[in-house]
């Protein structure tokens, strides 16, 4: 492709030629090892490649071997010239024998780097199944040079200067043509070789040079193992075989035989032998990956360090970077270029080296002060630490380039600036453009376009501008600045004709879709309150969404930011929506929220604005239980100009199941409405489909579908669409996802839900039934009465007993997101609020705004839909039948009404029948009272009395009446209040730098309580002096927290920052099998219903806490069973932990109770100083005998 995505003519003859092979069914293929098929001409290099067919032919089959790409630089062997073809012959005899067809180069003179050839097949036979293009066609490279060579003076070929040369002089001495290596055919040993034999005497390059690797490997190559680890190539200069057998590879100058090449490893005259650099455990030496790669014992720094290939001897360095090579920068590779340092423009893995290099790598600009809010004018000054180097910039977006402004000095910022420079040197890489946006609030309201921005998008009328009857009325005017700064800012930055190009510009060309039309773009987050660290990355912006890309639709368009590799980082790596999201994203989405808008093309939908409705639905999945996309708001600015509010949220595809569900995106599927494939492709789909087309009314069909849908997930995601009564769903804006692997269903996200929440008694959706979607399944599924009642469990689950679709809870849910943008909301209000009036008027219209317009629709949901929409759904769910007539039972505490929670010991729970007649079963086992089918489960007992409290209960519940089952109703009561039975507070008592085996609590109410600490290292603890000293160890840490700090364990002191400390355990976490472990000895004698809790931070170590105890006398028994979390996802800051032992009944009055906490890392034998922090550890229970009632 050129650079605006077009194809070359290249490009345009090798899809020809792949369309064409794809025409045909695959008669045969193509074998060759090798990073690739390459020939080059000096010294002379050839290459090989086997045909063969795939199955047995009934007459002789003709295969044609073709140049035609590049045709005259290529030579088949037997060919009558350059670029002609050959001919191979299969028979029905010798159909599966592969052919070798040997190709060179030909007319490689004037590559600047190398060509990319190609080699195409044609079949001919009287068996008609075999002709045409039936096999596809091969790449081959051609080289001119070799990118490192021997000594100019070295006539023997051993790439050295000695006697061999010597003699080789005095044997040829003005022959011609000479039987030595010498530079040009034709020419003779004369004066000009004797010269150089003398200036390169005893001098050596090789025979083997570490000609080529990579230090910061991001995905260039990917090893056996499917990881992207470091690699080095070595590149035999000489014209004979040799073998690496006993030679040496290290990192470290000190130790030259750091790791040694096994034997039968040789290196092909004039080739390249690649291996991986991954620091591959010495116990698996010689470590072969599923690809044939070496792996070696060690890895490369990326900030620089020694490198070298050693002789058999162990002593004699053959190739060396000493005495060190300097750092590097991720994907770019490092190497020889005749025999001289360089970084490469292109990295060729086990082919010759680019001949594109760079001498350096230009150190980044930086700025003073950095991007941010700013009140008054002030001035930024730009530097650059590589000596030599010119400051570009520029502030319309645009990218800096040596001919764009020169920095000379201080730059004055009177207003909103986009300010973006990099530096330059000849023969050095760039430095990467660095992008600063300055905002000045008090400037932004008066905002117009830059003259050369068009005027209309797309034969629309273009919009830049904030109206005066917003920022400028008494009521606003004041309001203006906080509400600018009440949200984190997200400014894009790029070229002028990206956006704004008639024929290239993406918001010209909004209704334009794919690769094509992503253009580059500078993505910078801050936050005006500075409570966040924020980030800036370049990435690639696409326009996103379906009818508000029309331009006739909306002039406010959402986007895409993908984050990829072509542009910088391959990943945004910032924990943008908090600890319990996800912090690393391949893409996201800036939501314009298009439905429902003051800017939407629909007159009716204006008045109902509130820009929340889509992500409260996301949100209220999340409060289910469910995974669903994470959001926040921003105010958004394009090259400086204030676009309005949107929603930056997550994008739910194969990155992101990957990223909550686990596995590599890869393995996902990923669909959207129409079933168009996201990612993946739509196999299972089809096949769920299929199942459910087929009838699933029974429960064979209904098991059949469980293996391809997450049934429960489907039930909620359609109860959040019901209740808001969705007006642009069903066969529109859904989202699905699913791993490719047996036991992943499945599973939906609530996405463009902005047509939700309008009309409380009249919408009502529960009869969808759209062919090819999510809806579908519910559709053949309410066929299905164990369908039904599961439905009716979930309603029940959430439309009562404060469940996440009573009143009061979408209340709740609803104003905390009205909460961030309440006062936002009036920036977009003077941007957007007046676009149907003046700028594009489609019917009647206002000036909307926040006080008039949105205070009105907010308090409309808070008083007649959220009140009512619970039992209006309830209703639409009895007539549909997915909800029973027999109403569920009610619990009641001490005859007051409790759905769960906290209660006192011997507290009297009472099951209430709200319908007129009917029986109540229940369990305390967590099964349920019915059985499939419809019985009665025989587990299940009948309430007849209430039920006193005296341990943890888990209660399900049923009422049977006419022959109808209620719905579940289900709740966990735990008796309290815990005591305290033992605690560990940290203070400065406890000594720094101090290595620590067992620590006692220092409050101890049941026993003894001790912390024990294993090292993962034999000998611990080590002393001052020691090499392990302060390794995989337990110390003092001078992180204190508040959280989980009980006073009653220490003396009633309050919290106090200044005395308190915590506890580290540090790493290396793994060593030989052995793991660094915390083991609480904890006898829980006279105690009841245990609780451990405990604050915990990751600090670079670790990513989750593994939790198991033991209930055995004498040596421990570890185990998880019972324990509902036993791997705790730690996160960059205190977060407080829990683990529940009350029902486990073992655990109880137990004098030998243990608990251990290890580690789950990255990388257990990581040794760099980080550490996993603790704090304030409890352990409570009940005390037995506190109650004088039965246990239930």
């Amino acid at each position: 492709f050129d650079t605006l995505g077009g194809l070359t003519e290249e490009g345009k003859t090798l899809l020809r030629n792949a369309l064409r092979s794809l025409v045909w069914h695959r008669k045969g293929h193509v074998t060759y090892t090798g990073a690739g098929l390459w020939v080059q001409s000096r010294p002379p290099r050839d290459t090989t490649f086997s045909v063969v067919l795939d199955e047995p032919p009934a007459a002789t089959v003709q295969v044609k071997v073709i140049p035609s790409v590049q045709t005259q630089r290529l030579w088949l062997d037997g060919a009558l010239a350059a670029g002609q073809p050959v001919t191979l012959v299969f028979t029905p005899s010798d159909w599966n024998t592969p052919q070798a067809v040997t190709v060179r180069a030909a007319n490689s003179g004037g590559l600047d780097g190398y060509a990319k050839a190609e080699i195409r097949f044609e079949l001919k036979s009287p068996d008609k199944q075999f002709n045409g293009p039936s096999i596809a066609p091969v790449a081959v490279l051609v080289f001119d040079a070799a990118s490192n060579t021997c000594p100019l003076a070295d006539l023997s070929g051993d790439c050295q200067v000695g006697m061999n040369d010597l003699l080789a002089v005095a044997e040829e001495w003005l022959a011609a043509p000479v039987r030595a290596a010498v530079l040009a055919d034709g020419q003779t040993v004369n004066m000009q070789h004797l010269a150089a034999l003398s200036e390169s005497w005893r001098t050596q390059a090789g025979p083997v040079v570490i000609s080529e690797f990579m230090a910061s490997n991001g995905d260039t190559l990917l090893d056996g193992d499917g990881q992207a680890s470091d690699w080095i190539e070595l590149y035999n200069m000489t014209s004979v075989s040799i073998d690496l057998g006993g030679w040496y590879l290290t990192d470290k100058a000190d130790d030259l035989t750091q790791w040694q090449f096994p034997a039968g490893v040789v290196i092909d005259p004039y080739d390249y032998y690649l291996l991986f650099a991954s620091a591959t455990d010495e116990a698996l030496y010689p470590y072969i990956d599923g690809k044939g790669f070496l792996h070696t014992n060690f890895a490369l720094s990326k900030e620089g360090e020694y490198l070298a290939l050693v002789a058999p001897d162990g002593q004699t360095v053959v190739s060396a970077y000493a005495p060190q090579f300097p750092p590097q920068v991720q994907d770019m590779s490092y190497g020889l270029s005749d025999m001289r340092e360089v970084f490469f423009a292109e990295a060729t893995p086990g082919l010759p080296n680019s001949v594109h290099t760079y001498e350096g790598i230009v150190a980044d600009v930086t700025f003073s002060p950095m991007r941010g809010v700013y009140e008054a004018p002030f001035e930024v000054t730009i530097s650059c630490a590589t000596q030599g180097a010119s400051v570009h910039y520029t502030t319309d977006g645009s990218t800096p380039t040596p001919s764009s402004a020169v920095y000379t000095g201080p730059l004055a910022i009177t207003g909103t600036t986009c300010l973006r420079a990099a530096a330059f040197k000849a023969g050095w890489y760039p430095a990467a453009v660095e992008t600063q946006t300055y905002l000045i609030l008090s400037e932004v309201p008066f905002q117009s376009a830059p003259d050369d921005y068009p005027m209309s998008w797309s034969g629309y009328p273009a919009h830049y501008t904030m109206t005066p009857e917003v920022y400028a009325d008494p009521t606003y005017a004041d309001r203006m600045e906080p509400a600018l700064s009440a949200l984190p800012v997200v400014s894009l930055v790029t070229d002028k004709k990206h956006l704004f190009d008639a024929d290239t510009g993406i918001y010209t060309n909004p209704i334009q879709r794919t690769v094509l039309w992503e253009r580059p773009v500078s993505v910078e987050f801050f936050d005006p309150a500075g409570d966040e660290a924020g980030f800036q990355i370049d990435c690639g912006l696409r326009i996103q969404g379906g009818a508000s890309r029309q331009p006739a639709n909306s002039p406010k368009h959402s986007f895409r930011l993908l984050f990829k590799r072509t542009y910088g980082a391959g990943k945004l790596d910032y924990p943008l929506f908090g600890t319990q999201a996800a912090a690393s994203f391949d893409t996201l989405v800036l939501r314009a929220n298009y439905n429902n808008s003051w800017y939407h093309w629909d007159p009716a939908q204006r008045p109902l604005t509130q820009y929340l409705r889509d992500q409260w639905a996301r949100d209220t999945q999340l409060a289910m239980g469910q995974i669903s996309p994470h959001g926040r708001f921003v105010h958004l600015y394009l090259n400086g100009l204030y676009w309005g509010l949107y929603t930056l949220c997550e994008r739910p595809d194969a990155s992101f199941s990957a990223s909550y569900f686990g596995g590599d995106k890869s393995e996902w599927d990923a669909l959207k409405h129409g079933a168009v494939v996201i990612d993946g492709d739509a196999t299972r789909w089809a096949q769920a489909q299929a199942i459910a087309e087929a009838g699933v009314s029974d429960s064979a069909g209904y098991a059949a579908l469980s293996a391809y849908v997450d049934i429960p997930n489907l039930i909620d995601y359609m109860i959040i669409n019901f209740y808001g009564g969705n007006q642009d769903w069903g066969a529109n804006n859904w989202r699905a996802t699913a791993k490719r692997e047996e036991g992943y269903g499945f599973r939906f996200f609530c996405w463009d839900t902005e047509r939700t929440l309008e009309d409380p008694i009249g919408h009502n959706v529960t009869g969808v039934n759209h062919h090819n979607s999510p809806a579908r399944f519910y559709a053949k599924l309410r066929e299905n009465p164990e369908f039904r009642m599961q439905f009716a469990d979930h309603a029940h689950r959430w439309l009562f007993n404060d469940g996440v679709l009573t009143p009061q809870a979408c209340v709740e849910r609803w104003l905390a997101c009205a909460a961030q943008i309440d006062t936002a909301v009036i920036a977009e209000s003077a941007r957007w609020g007046n676009y149907g009036r003046d700028i594009h008027v489609r019917g009647p219209a206002e000036l909307y705004t926040r006080d008039v317009h949105w205070l009105a629709e907010q308090q409309r949901l808070m008083t007649d839909y959220f009140p009512v929409r619970t039992g209006v759904v309830i209703e639409q769910f009895k007539n549909a039948g997915l909800y029973p007539t027999t109403e569920a039972p009610v619990f009641y505490i001490n005859g007051v009404y409790q759905h769960g929670g906290e209660v006192s010991v011997g507290d009297a729970l009472t099951l209430l029948n709200p319908n007129a007649s009917g029986t109540i079963y229940y369990t305390t086992d967590g099964s349920d009272p019915r059985r499939p089918g419809g019985g009665a489960n025989s587990l299940a007992a009948i309430y007849t009395t209430p039920i006193h409290i005296t341990e943890p209960l888990r209660i399900t519940s049923r009422i049977w009446r006419n022959g109808v089952w209620s719905a579940l109703n289900e709740a966990t009561f735990t008796p309290g209040p815990l005591s305290l039975m033992y605690f560990w507070v940290f203070t400065d008592a406890l000594p720094n730098n101090t290595p620590l085996k067992s620590l006692p609590a220092g409050y101890n109410a049941a026993g003894q309580g001790v912390l024990e600490f294993q090292s993962a290292l034999a000998g611990y603890p080590f002393y001052p002096g020691h090499e392990n000293w302060r390794k995989a160890s337990m110390e003092r840490r001078n992180e204190p927290t508040p959280l989980n700090y009980r006073p009653e364990g220490n003396a009633n002191k309050p919290y106090d920052a200044e005395w308190m400390r915590g506890l580290q355990i540090r790493q290396p976490f793994c060593v030989d099998g052995a793991e660094n472990a915390m083991i609480f000895h904890v006898p829980s004698t006279g105690f009841q219903n245990v609780v451990f809790s405990f604050a915990a931070m990751d600090e670079g170590a670790a990513e989750r806490v593994r939790v198991d105890y033991s209930v055995a006398a004498g040596q421990p028994v570890w185990q998880t069973a019972g324990l509902d979390d036993a791997a705790l996802a730690l996160a960059d800051e205190y977060r407080l932990f829990e683990i529940d032992f009350s029902f486990l009944q073992t655990v109880n009055n137990n004098p030998d109770f243990k608990i251990r906490l290890r580690f789950l890392t990255p990388d257990g034998s990581a040794d760099q100083g980080n550490r996993v922090t603790f704090n304030n550890i409890a352990v409570e229970g009940i005390p037995l005998g506190t109650a004088g009632v039965p246990v239930l």
